[in-house]
């Protein structure tokens, strides 16, 4: 008992030291779920850019681009027809932005998407 104990703790610090450095990237990043579209996980600096609102729990093109179906532009079904591959693509909406998909395993070895956005406006500009 105290060996299954100690796991739940290990476990818990783990998510807790990911978390932590998650956090601290000046990188937006999300995890949902593939079926639902849930938001599993949202960084500290996402829910910043949301007025501080936990996201997770929320579908995600709702929380996140105030839309009532799935983006135009969203890369899950490119992933799924394409195991093992990521997705891509810069946009201009005022901000450059750098946004990076893929699938990986999450807790419980369940398959997730994984999305980060990096600003890359600055070094743009300075080109």
């Amino acid at each position: 008992m105290e060996e299954k104990k100690s796991s739940v703790n290990s476990t818990a610090a783990e998510a807790d030291i990911r978390d932590s450095i998650l956090d601290n990237l000046n990188i937006t990043i999300y995890v949902s779920d593939l079926a639902t579209n849930e938001i599993l996980y949202a960084n500290r600096v996402l829910q910043l850019k949301h007025n501080g609102q936990p996201l997770a729990g929320k579908v995600c093109w709702e929380a996140l681009e105030n839309k009532t179906n799935r983006c135009e532009s969203c890369s899950i079904p490119y992933l799924l027809k394409h195991p093992g591959k990521s997705y891509q693509q810069e946009i201009n909406n005022g901000w450059y932005l750098k946004i990076y998909d893929s699938i990986i395993p999450w807790e419980n070895g369940k398959l997730v998407h994984l999305r980060y956005v990096v600003d890359i406006t600055d070094s743009v500009k300075r080109e």
